[in-house]
């Protein structure tokens, strides 16, 4: 037996995500999705439920019920703790416009669980990635809810829709949100033409699309879908410019440029994986077209 605050917000005509739901009751949050901030606003607010509901009864029988609980008591460790800002400044570069997208989406009518579900599917992805345990778990909770592999797919859908009104609330896409959509699509195995149709969207609703990825020394990028000949006279533009080319795509990894930006080679799947965009030569500046230039002079020969 358990007791949702989120499934009780509809009842005081409020919201059910978190944030907005805490704003609706003027209850604080400031530090959204770590443990602690989150367990105490939801205290909070199920103290303000109890007072606008103006019933003492159901909820003097909920008090009864917890204290009736036998909370476990792990032991101690000497852990020191690692702040979640901290770790995934570490461990998930784009973070900040990840948080920016965290919670964007919108309540799903006549669909009982979908509030939750999404909700879990929220915080599984703030690090943009499903682990096996947070598969697991994505689907156990499906299950208990009693959501089908259909509706599971309609609500992935939905959550889709929330991150692209959200990269486009400040009315430009760049680069790294049109990444981040199809990485996150990626992980919700939205097929392709479902992705395409999410960018198609995302460039309807603003007014700006940026077209290029600002580069600056010590930057790390990666050639992908080019000849040798070509790489090395690339190389020596971006070494010139100050950027590291690295020889594969890991994190940290700013951009993937290629011959053909819509390049389906191994390096360009894997850097639209992590998120990181894949564009063309371009991005290197007129000394690209120079080098160019260049090239086909030797070819021609005198």
């Amino acid at each position: 037996m358990t007791l949702c605050t989120m499934r009780l917000a509809g009842q005081f005509g409020a919201p059910a995500k978190l944030g907005a739901c805490c704003a609706h009751f003027g209850v604080p949050l400031t530090d959204a999705h770590a443990a602690l901030a989150d367990a105490e606003a939801t205290a909070a607010l199920l103290a303000a439920y109890m007072r606008a509901s103006g019933e003492r009864r159901v909820w003097d029988q909920w008090l009864a019920f917890g204290e009736a609980m036998l909370w476990p008591a792990p032991p101690r460790l000497g852990t020191a703790p690692v702040w979640r800002g901290f770790a995934r400044e570490l461990t998930a570069p784009g973070s900040d416009l990840m948080d920016r997208v965290a919670g964007s989406f919108e309540r799903v009518e006549g669909l009982d669980g979908a509030d939750e579900y999404l909700d879990l599917l929220d915080m599984v992805l703030l690090d943009r990635k499903i682990s096996t345990p947070e598969r697991r778990a994505l689907d156990g909770m499906a299950g208990a809810l009693g959501l089908t592999a259909d509706d599971v797919a309609r609500l992935n859908r939905h959550y889709m829709l929330g991150v692209v009104d959200a990269v486009c609330a400040d009315d430009q896409l760049t680069h790294e949100e049109r990444a981040l959509v199809i990485q996150l699509a990626g992980l919700l195995d939205l097929r392709d033409l479902e992705v395409e149709a999410l960018l198609a969207r995302a460039e309807g609703l603003v007014s700006r699309v940026v077209s290029d990825v600002e580069l600056r020394p010590g930057d790390l990028v990666v050639f992908t879908g080019m000849s040798e000949p070509r790489k090395r006279e690339l190389t020596a533009v971006a070494e010139a410019r100050g950027l590291v080319v690295w020889p594969s795509v890991k994190r940290g990894v700013v951009a993937v440029i290629a011959q053909d930006p819509g390049s389906g080679s191994g390096k360009a799947r894997k850097a639209r994986e992590y998120g990181i965009p894949v564009v063309g030569e371009g991005v290197l500046g007129d000394a690209v077209t120079a080098t160019a230039s260049s090239s086909a002079s030797r070819r021609l020969g005198p």
